[in-house]
Order: structure tokens, then C-alpha cells, then sequence
């Protein structure tokens, strides 16, 4: 610790200076836990440090793509689900033939619409295009689930 720069070495915590002094140097007690990291922790032996938050000029481009994408209006819909159900909607072929998405929670199993196995409970939402809707519903109704 010697050798180390000034600003990364910290004067030993007060309370257990003669501790750190009998030591030989710096003391670990709970005071010098809160110290800030040594300035050499990044970046790592192989290159690699922590990602930067973007820029400002990265965030705006970012924000003019969103807004270049084609504004769809989409249909939302409700459902708990039992754990072979979830299965069977969520499936890629079929979200993809049918032109719909899904987001799903599970629910604990002792809360009141779930279980352990095929009972466990899933909250789903699925979205879709209004002018897809009968295929959507149809291809559900196929697979035994009724939104």
C-alpha cells in the first residue's frame, strides 16, 4: 500500500489506528468499508470496464428511429391461465401464424388462481391487430383457450 498513489490510499479508520499501526498498515474495520474503490478496479486485467451511458446526440438518433417506425393501433386482452394453456398460446409458430403477441406473469403458487405443475396460474395479456382479430381468436379457440 506503500507504492500506491496518494489519493487511493485512506489515513486508517480512527477508531482502530493503533490496530492498524501494529498491523503494518490500513485496518479493515466497518468505518473504511464505505471508502471509495481504488481507482485501479477498471478497467480489468483484460480490458473489459463497465458500460457508459450513452450520449446525447446517441439518445436523440435512438429517439427519432422509434418515431420513424409505423404507428399501429393494437387490440389488448386479459386472461388467467392455467400452466398447459400458457404452453399452448405461447408458442412461437402459433403467435406467429396468427399474428398475435403475448406477455405473461406466473403467479405464485399459493396465491389463489395457481398451483404447483400443470395447475401453476399465468397472468396473460395478448396483443394483436384489430383487423386480425378473427384469425387471433380462432387460432386461441384451436388450442382450447377462450379470451
Amino acid at each position: 500500500l506503500e507504492d500506491a498513489p496518494a489519493h487511493a490510499r485512506a489515513p486508517p479508520c480512527p477508531c482502530h489506528s493503533q490496530r492498524a499501526a501494529a498491523a503494518g498498515g490500513r485496518a479493515l474495520c466497518g468505518h473504511g468499508m464505505w471508502q471509495s474503490p481504488a481507482p485501479n478496479l477498471y478497467p480489468t486485467a483484460d480490458g473489459w470496464a463497465p458500460p457508459a451511458l450513452p450520449t446525447n446526440e446517441e439518445l436523440l438518433r435512438y429517439q427519432e428511429e422509434i418515431e420513424s417506425w409505423p404507428k399501429k393501433a393494437l387490440v389488448k386482452r386479459f386472461s388467467l391461465l392455467r400452466n398447459m394453456a400458457m404452453e399452448a398460446i405461447s408458442r412461437p409458430e402459433l403467435m406467429q401464424e396468427a399474428s398475435f403477441s403475448v406477455s405473461a406473469i406466473p403467479l405464485t403458487p399459493w396465491s389463489r388462481y395457481s398451483g404447483e405443475g400443470d395447475e401453476k396460474g399465468w397472468m396473460v395479456w395478448i396483443y394483436y391487430q384489430p383487423a386480425d382479430e378473427r384469425k387471433v381468436l380462432a387460432a386461441l379457440d384451436n388450442v382450447g383457450v377462450d379470451f
